[in-house]
């Protein structure tokens, strides 16, 4: 089957599981590039540093398929992971902050499915 580049998520954004049928592991690829490089990347910069454990512990799981959708799982990795990113009365030095992860997501989700097929498109050479 020939690449082709697929410029707009209307094109999949519904079809995500025959793309990745088409290109065996593309799709899941592409997401943990996109969730590491700009989530997880950004979270990094905000997340409170005492030992930098916390920061260490940042993860991004296998993207997994099932019942047509697609989810992955990042995060940090500690037992007071929560309780740092939940505290609005924790200080911390700028630009570590509480709401470490969240912030970070909230950012990117309006951008994340274009994103993703823009790394598909990369990822298959038709950038």
């Amino acid at each position: 089957m020939t690449a082709k580049r697929i410029t707009r998520v209307e094109e999949i954004e519904n079809d995500w599981m025959k793309l990745e049928r088409a290109f065996p592991g593309i799709v899941k690829r592409a997401l943990e590039n996109v969730v590491e490089d700009t989530i997880m990347a950004e979270s990094a910069g905000e997340v409170p540093v005492r030992t930098g454990q916390l920061r260490r512990s940042g993860t991004v799981e296998d993207a997994t398929f099932g019942k047509g959708r697609i989810s992955i799982t990042f995060g940090y990795n500690t037992e007071y992971a929560v309780r740092v990113h939940e505290d609005l009365k924790m200080r911390h030095k700028p630009p570590t902050k509480a709401k470490y992860l969240e912030d970070p997501v909230k950012r990117h989700i309006p951008d994340l499915a274009q994103k993703v097929l823009a790394e598909v498109n990369r990822l298959l050479g038709v950038a």
